[in-house]
């Protein structure tokens, strides 16, 4: 699944007192650690994590800013589990804490920047806070893995740096609402579409395109969905997919050089040479091939779940202890004995109802199934903003599939059920090349 990076995109401007001139010692940010029991829990390695994060930033941003002399965090800003602020900043100070937030394999971080500088550095941020969840150390949770942590800081100090946080006080947005419509994480919103606007962003964005053989478009799409701290505040996920300053954790999470290039149009000077390899996710696949032909709408009526697998499959369907009559409640997938007579080395098919999804996919896939596919309940929503019957936008929390799980509007998962073992062929974005090749 791809976990929650969580924005917090409050702000305020900083005026110094005196400005010093630029040192021409390079982009440097100074880190400081809460001194309470669970940061000092971090061994070593955990710490080290976040230099490494703070070193990479400072190869994309080549130039050092204005010395920030008498600085000061207003008291409401100030927290005990922090000593005094240096009176001196070059070039951005960040706080950083951990704390339990929401249990294991939900919101991983919030971090946002919280004083700008004035004057010709503005907007560009001098002081911003970054928050983990202590619990995602814990059994089942996201930073058990040291290649998810390392991406978690990079992309919540990008947020402190300015992306999606600094973003309209920069001037470089259009379409945003404070009350946008929206709709549940993975799932297209056409009734909003917020776009960046910066030239150097957008360049890369229209290059990107261009190298897909996509058409051309004339801004950069910015997350259209999920709620605050998510919509608004970072690129779109069903556009951009594995890149980093996305919603969500999960993948390869490459820092492209759409990402430098917005920096460049914030203000700062950048190296784009110095990003990662990335290209736009490859269209998936799902095609019913017996008994009969037809090709299934990604979006329309199916989703991948982001942390699947980049592979090919031809299995037969089998489904799960569903229920397609009355309120369609059900408990399908939920026990390890609902498989009891799968047959391994089909996909299974399980409805959306009583239990987690991930628990569904574990379950089918310890009892052999090569992919999952979960059908929406097709039930009355009991708030109006509760899709029951399109797509399903899944999420497994800390747990990584072995094989593709797909999200299915209800129409998909009673049809596939209505055949005698149905055949599909699944894609989940191998493309050209082959999944090595994948950037």
């Amino acid at each position: 699944m791809k976990r929650l990076f969580l924005t917090v995109a409050s702000l305020l401007l900083f005026s110094a007192c005196r400005s010093t001139p630029p040192g021409g010692d390079g982009f440097d940010i100074e880190l400081r650690f809460a001194d309470n029991a669970e940061t000092r829990s971090l061994n070593q390695e955990q710490r080290a994590a976040f230099s490494e994060a703070a070193y990479y930033w400072s190869t994309i941003i080549t130039t050092d800013l204005n010395d920030i002399e008498n600085f000061s965090i207003p008291s409401f800003l100030q927290s005990p589990d922090f000593g005094a602020a240096p009176r001196r900043v070059d070039d951005l100070l960040i706080d950083v804490s951990f704390y339990a937030i929401d249990g294991p394999g939900n919101v991983l971080g919030q971090a946002g920047a919280f004083l700008l500088r004035e004057g010709g550095d503005a907007p560009l941020p001098t002081y911003g806070v970054m928050e983990f969840d202590s619990e995602e150390f814990g059994e089942g949770g996201a930073f058990s893995d040291s290649a998810s942590y390392r991406r978690t800081i990079l992309h919540e100090m990008g947020h402190v740096l300015g992306i999606g946080t600094v973003w309209e006080a920069a001037g470089l947005t259009e379409g945003i609402r404070d009350d946008p419509p929206t709709v549940g994480a993975g799932l297209p919103n056409p009734d909003y579409d917020p776009r960046f606007t910066g030239p150097n962003a957008v360049a890369e964005y229209r290059a990107l395109l261009g190298a897909s053989g996509k058409p051309d478009e004339e801004d950069v799409p910015i997350a259209n969905t999920g709620g605050p701290g998510s919509i608004n505040g970072h690129w779109r996920e069903l556009t951009f997919g594995s890149e980093l300053m996305t919603p969500y954790a999960g993948g390869a999470q490459e820092l492209s050089r759409l990402t430098a290039a917005s920096l460049a149009d914030l203000g700062y000077t950048v190296d784009l040479s110095a990003a990662e390899a990335y290209r736009f996710p490859f269209p998936t696949t799902l095609r019913l091939t017996s008994p009969e032909e037809k090709t299934y709408v990604g979006a329309q009526d199916y989703l991948v779940a982001p942390d699947s697998p980049i592979l090919t499959l031809s299995a037969r369907v089998e489904a799960v202890d569903i229920n397609l009559d009355g309120n369609r409640a059900n408990t399908s997938g939920c026990e390890a004995a609902d498989f009891a007579d799968f047959t391994p080395g089909s996909v299974a098919l399980v409805q959306r109802g009583e239990c987690t999804f991930a628990r569904k996919v574990e379950n089918a896939e310890d009892a052999g199934a090569v992919g999952v596919i979960i059908f929406n309940q097709g039930n009355e929503a009991a708030e109006a903003d509760d899709d029951r019957s399109g797509p399903v936008g899944i999420s497994l929390g800390a747990y990584m599939p072995e094989g593709p799980v797909l999200g299915s509007s209800f129409v998909l998962g009673q049809e596939l059920a209505a055949y005698s073992l149905p055949e599909v062929f699944i894609d989940t974005g191998v493309g050209p090349g082959g999944p090595e090749t994948q950037g």
